[in-house]
């Protein structure tokens, strides 16, 4: 998209101005023949479709005339058969009863009485005695019946069937019918009840009681539906059905055709939403809902429900479709006639007309938009002498033709142009002669003369002026700082050699200090092993301790249970010895009684004394076992208050065994801990000694460099001697540089430490920052750990300058911080670990 719309913006910017108006001026032409043909076919479309809409509606409305004209003659058709039906409910059914008139005829003396009375009647349907009232009931219903199917062609049958007994006593089935066939041979037929009894118009009309229409159907060869009517009694209850059979096609009298819309289609929807009749024959029979999508469905049930004359716009198989519908009311429920015409032919005709309106206004834009171009291209031809003039200046070449003989905005146009390039000339060879000394190198080229850089042009002038002073102060400055260079090149590569023998004394102490490291690590890894073994241990202990109380637990419960049991022992002999003692009681009363009888009662006698003698061993020995058995519940209740406290004693032990295994645990994770922390510090020291080592040697490096450094400086030096400048002293003062500290690298930007000889005589020491917390784990080996307490400076014997300070930022005195940071460069050990 963005793309395009660069290749658009291309095109625009290549145009030609004439092109480029004609474009604008055919634009807004267009855009204002666009909106009048909108406005134009808008409101002739809407009248033309509202003309349509009318056309339609009265052709819907004239359709639903001629359905309704059918239906009125089968409902006056019904109406004159009801009036036989009111003769039924006011008069009686008495074979003596009477006519509901007398006769008036000359005949009336050969008929003898003219009201009927006395007369012997049959009925033509039954062919049994009928009395008078049903009589004059029967001639109406046949003469109506035989007149409705013989003038209506559209009418195949009329019936008037009726319940058992309902229209006579006397008859039990009374349902006469007469159809076309019937009507030429001049006979009625009599259906059984069994015959209609369980037709769909008999049925509904009993329980609907209303009337109403049926689905086409096939009867005899024919297609037709029926319209049913209900036949009430003189107590309103339903007790028969009028039907007229129409034929199927009845409603083919609707219009279909129509030259302005060749495809539109009609359609007959009963109160069901059955299709009795439609254009579109395959629909006929089916309900209405089954030939439209739910949609459709939805939005003309929603417009149907208001009764009204109504259009609608809807989707269909074959597109869009325009819908009209009128209803028509059938007894108590409304018919729709719809006329349906394809969208596409409804707006046939304002298409058309807006299509002669586009096409009309295509013309008028591209004459208008050809005349435009050609006027406007012939005033414009000029300005192409200005921009050939403009490529040629945009090249370098100033030898151009501005000549133009009018005097309008072209020619002032031209005029400006012309003195542009002179003064251009002008300043380009004045500024030749001054840059060509330059150029050679020469500073002291005179550039006081504006009189050429007037206006816009005089910055030129003044940026050369600054350009030439600047380059000349610069070249003195760099011829300076060679000198100073190389000076503070010899004191780097001095302190470079004192910090390399520094730093060789440093990896020795660090190596002593990573072995006594390792020893300490050894003798705490076995510090926690034994800890883990008394832990172990401990906890063996503990559960042997835990098992001892439960079995403790399970000795006292035995213990009750034999006291428990002891006491119901108690219980037994207490009732033995109440045994014995009844016995012995018995045997005192049997002996008294034995010294009662004399001699017949020695033998029993004799018994008496030895069954006392038996009970008072019994009772002796029952007072000797319970004393036992007290002795023996209170031996157990003493051995179950030494169990008590032994399980309380070894309760004790559990607890203080369980705390002994929980320290000794503790120990084990803090011997763990401490290796753990141990082995942290031996890596540290190992990365110490790698950086201490690094150090070392690009302390060498940094020695070579410097040399380097002073023979480039020696270098420039002499290229700049070739210069022919202003002035012979440099701008810069000598004062005491301020403290600069050194950019820390992502290496070494963990330590805290500022040695005390980078800030000597250089006023107050930087605080020493807060040393940021260590995780547990070891630092990568990557990065160097750093110790955030300060190291002890180099001894005197290593210093590159003695007592006093060695500060990069301050060689010799010479201030360098106005220095740009950018002009440096930085050198990096073969590592990377350090930046200079």
């Amino acid at each position: 998209m963005k793309q395009r719309k660069k290749q658009g913006n291309a095109v625009k910017k290549d145009l030609q101005l004439s092109q480029r108006l004609s474009l604008i001026v055919g634009a807004a032409i267009l855009v204002c023949l666009i909106i009048l043909t909108v406005f134009i076919t808008f409101v002739a479309g809407k009248k033309l479709n509202q003309i349509s809409e009318e056309e339609l509606f009265v052709y819907a409305d004239s359709n639903a005339s001629k359905v309704d004209s059918v239906l009125a003659k089968a409902n006056m058709i019904n109406t004159s058969l009801q009036s036989a039906v009111d003769i039924l409910n006011t008069k009686s059914d008495d074979m003596t009863g009477t006519f509901t008139s007398s006769w008036e005829s000359n005949a009336a003396s050969v008929l003898g009485d003219a009201s009927g009375a006395g007369m012997e009647l049959k009925s033509r349907v039954t062919g049994n005695p009928i009395s008078p009232s049903r009589f004059e009931a029967e001639s109406i219903i046949i003469n109506t019946m035989f007149k409705a199917v013989k003038v209506n062609a559209n009418v195949y049958g009329v019936g008037f069937f009726m319940d058992p007994g309902a229209f006579s006593t006397y008859d039990k089935v009374y349902a006469p019918y007469i159809s076309k066939v019937d009507c030429e041979k001049n006979i009625v037929e009599n259906y059984p009840y069994e015959r209609y009894s369980e037709k769909d118009y008999y049925v509904r009309a009993k329980n609907e009681g209303m009337s109403g229409v049926t689905d086409a159907y096939e009867a005899e060869g024919v297609n037709m539906f029926t319209i049913f009517y209900p036949i009430r009694d003189a107590s309103d209850t339903i007790v028969g059905t009028v039907i007229i059979d129409l034929y199927a096609d009845v409603f083919s009298i609707i219009d279909v055709e129509n030259d302005a819309f060749p495809s539109m289609y009609s359609n007959v929807i009963n109160g069901k939403e059955t299709i009795l009749y439609s254009s579109h024959t395959n629909v006929i029979g089916k309900n209405f809902k089954d030939t439209v999508d739910e949609k459709t469905y939805s939005a003309i049930k929603a417009k149907m429900q208001d009764g009204k004359t109504f259009s609608i716009v809807t989707n269909s198989s074959s597109g869009k479709v325009q819908r009209f519908y009128q209803p028509l009311t059938m007894g108590e429920r409304l018919w729709w006639i719809q006329s349906a015409v394809p969208v596409s032919e409804f707006n046939a005709a304002s298409n058309m007309i807006r299509n002669y309106i586009l096409l009309a206004a295509a013309l008028i834009v591209i004459i208008l938009c050809l005349l435009t171009y050609n006027l406007i291209k012939k005033n414009l031809d000029p300005l192409k002498k200005i921009s050939s003039a403009a490529d040629n200046v945009a090249r370098g070449n100033f030898d151009i033709d501005l000549r133009y003989d009018k005097k309008d905005e072209i020619g002032a146009a031209i005029s400006g142009i012309g003195m542009v390039v002179e003064r251009v000339k002008g300043i380009i060879s004045d500024l030749q002669d001054k840059l060509g000394e330059i150029s050679r190198g020469n500073f002291t080229v005179d550039l006081s003369d504006s009189s050429k850089y007037v206006g816009a042009y005089a910055p030129l002038l003044s940026s050369m002026q600054s350009i030439t002073k600047e380059l000349n102060q610069t070249m003195l400055d760099i011829r300076q700082s060679s000198e100073q260079v190389s000076s503070g090149a010899e004191q780097v590569s001095d302190g470079a050699q004192a910090l390399a023998q520094g730093s060789t004394e440093q990896a020795s102490s660090v190596e002593e200090l990573s072995a006594t490291m390792n020893e300490i690590s050894d003798k705490i890894k076995v510090t926690a092993s034994k800890a883990k073994e008394a832990s172990d241990l401990g906890g063996g202990a503990g559960q042997a301790v835990q098992i001892s109380n439960t079995k403790m637990t399970e000795m006292s419960a035995a213990m009750d249970e034999i006291i428990e049991r002891s006491n119901e022992i108690s219980k037994i002999i207490k009732t033995i010895d109440d045994i014995a003692f009844q016995t012995n009681i018995l045997s005192l009363n049997a002996a008294i009684e034995a010294a009662r009888a004399g001699s017949a009662g020695k033998g029993f006698a004799v018994v008496a004394d030895e069954v006392g003698n038996l009970a008072k061993k019994s009772q002796e020995a029952a007072q000797n076992t319970a004393h036992l058995i007290e002795e023996t519940i209170e031996a157990v209740q003493r051995g179950g208050r030494i169990s008590e406290e032994t399980a309380e004693a070894l309760n004790d032990v559990t607890e203080k065994s369980v705390k002994i295994t929980n320290l000794v645990d503790e120990i084990s994770a803090a011997s763990n801990e401490q290796a753990k922390g141990v082995a942290q510090v031996t890596e540290g020291i190992d990365q110490i000694s790698s950086v201490v080592q690094t150090n070392s040697a690009t302390a060498q490096q940094s020695a070579a460099a410097a040399e380097e450094l002073s023979g480039q400086a020696n270098i420039l030096n002499d290229l700049v001697n070739k210069f022919q400048l202003k002035g012979a002293a440099s701008s810069y003062k000598k004062k005491k540089a301020d403290y600069i500290p050194p950019v820390m690298t992502d290496e070494n930007s963990n330590s805290d430490y500022i040695p005390e000889s980078a800030y000597k005589n250089a006023g107050e020491a930087p605080k020493k920052k807060e040393s940021r917390p260590q995780a547990k784990s070891a630092p990568a080996p990557s990065k160097p750990v750093v110790s955030s307490k300060p190291s002890k400076p180099v001894s005197s014997g290593a210093s590159a300058v003695g007592s006093d300070a060695f500060i990069p930022s301050d060689l010799d005195g010479t201030d360098l911080t106005n220095v740009d940071p950018s002009s440096l460069k930085t050198y990096a050990s073969p590592n990377g670990a350090d930046k200079y």
